[in-house]
């Protein structure tokens, strides 16, 4: 059940929240006005996991992350709408996605247990989190990917070592991929993306970094390779990461 509230220093902007696990989940408006954005943090992390789990299971992107503040440890989970259409009402009492694709793909060749995947995003697509969800509906964990297109907007990460968070980068214009590579692992028996990306600019000048999340305009072209072999990521207590372990 959500409650609906108004946050402090605003006038009409609301904020939905949710209590599931006990943890309080926020939910947002993105830049188009629809309630496309939730985040939740807690000192349990399997609460965290339980909650990006299930809104996985919605048609969710999620992203968890552990954060060190004042000796504490506290988990955050993010997610990002990524199905088509409008969000549904309530994103823990819906029922669970049908597994429909969310984007188009096709298997364009297969040698053994070896698959390559071509998946094309359209203008107003949620790059990361809609690949999230394809690599979550085909069951991929041990894969990697490569890509070009253009963003209309997109925010990219630097990684602090001493404060163990990333530190976003915001950008706010038309840009073109000119290089986008990744991969894709189990943590916790559920595929998690890591990618990096280059972004060129209308003067030729570029930015670069973790991508974090970015909305595509006109197309973003993947090609996605599955391996047979799963790799399987671990925390790190020396970066906080989740990092691959062999």
């Amino acid at each position: 059940m959500a409650e609906i509230m108004t946050e402090s220093g605003t006038t009409h902007r609301e904020t939905r929240i949710y209590v599931f696990r006990g943890v309080q989940v926020h939910r947002r408006k993105d830049a188009q006005g629809q309630f496309t954005l939730l985040d939740a943090i807690d000192e349990d992390e399997k609460k965290i996991r339980q909650i990006a789990d299930r809104l996985q299971q919605h048609g969710y992107g999620v992203m968890r992350a552990r954060h060190n503040r004042a000796g504490r440890v506290y988990c955050t989970c993010k997610a990002t709408w990524a199905g088509r259409g409008i969000p549904p009402d309530d994103p823990f009492n819906q029922e669970p996605t049908t597994g429909e694709p969310i984007v188009k793909s096709k298997l364009i060749h297969e040698d053994g247990a070896e698959k390559t995947f071509a998946v094309v995003f359209e203008a107003g697509d949620v790059a990361m989190a809609g690949l999230q969800e394809f690599a979550r509906q085909n069951h991929l964990g041990g894969a990697r990917f490569t890509a070009i297109g253009a963003f209309e907007e997109a925010t990219l990460g630097y990684f602090d070592w001493q404060s163990k968070e990333y530190r976003k980068i915001p950008i706010r214009e038309q840009v073109e991929v000119l290089s986008l590579v990744g991969d894709i692992a189990l943590e916790d028996g559920e595929p998690k993306l890591h990618a990096h990306v280059v972004l060129g600019r209308s003067d030729g000048t570029t930015r670069g970094g973790h991508l974090l999340e970015a909305r595509v305009r006109p197309t973003l072209e993947v090609m996605l390779v599955e391996s047979p072999e799963h790799l399987h990521k671990e925390h790190d207590p020396e970066s906080g990461l989740a990092l691959i372990r062999l």
